[in-house]
């Protein structure tokens, strides 16, 4: 909640469209973080396992709802005054939550102290960065190959192979 505040906060306060740019990234991730860590911690640890539909229903509302609520109310923000107004109702809700947090919230688990091995953090993700690459670069070279994706020149040309696309000049080969 710390983050998407910050973010909000940036974003309320942006001289320019690059700073306003990123408080909107810094606000997203503090979004992200807040909704898997909301929705698994508190579904996981605060509700028993008979109550747990109810509150998955109930988290579903809450994110169904919030793509239909949200531009309908920043557009009458906007409408009646400025952008920022958007973003200095957001700090105001983030700062509430924060304040009403640090009374009521209270540690529902036992903290752990969890290792995280470095050398496979950094091994993964050059091997998925190879990977990625990798078939970006398979993709570019048959797309310049062969002109499309798809069929290749070998089977294109093969006359045993029937066609129903039009060739080059025009003309379905079937």
């Amino acid at each position: 909640m710390g983050m998407f505040f910050a973010g909000s906060l940036a974003c309320a306060l942006a001289p320019s469209f690059a700073l306003l740019l990123a408080g909107r990234i810094i606000q997203a991730c503090g979004a992200g973080v807040l909704m898997t860590l909301l929705q698994q911690t508190v579904l996981f640890r605060v509700y028993p396992p008979e109550r747990r539909g109810q509150a998955m229903s109930m988290f579903g509302m809450v994110i169904a709802f919030a793509p239909a609520l949200g531009p309908t109310i920043s557009g009458l923000l906007i409408e009646w005054l400025s952008w920022r107004w958007m973003f200095a109702l957001l700090v105001a809700i983030a700062g509430g939550v924060i304040a009403a947090a640090c009374f009521t919230v209270h540690n529902v688990g036992e903290p752990t102290h969890p290792h995280i091995d470095v050398l496979s953090v950094v091994l993964s993700t050059f091997g998925f960065g190879r990977c990625a690459l990798r078939l970006l670069h398979c993709r570019r070279k048959r797309l310049g190959q062969h002109g499309r994706a798809g069929i290749s020149s070998h089977w294109r040309n093969r006359p045993d192979t029937v066609h129903l696309a039009p060739d080059a000049a025009g003309t379905a080969n079937a």
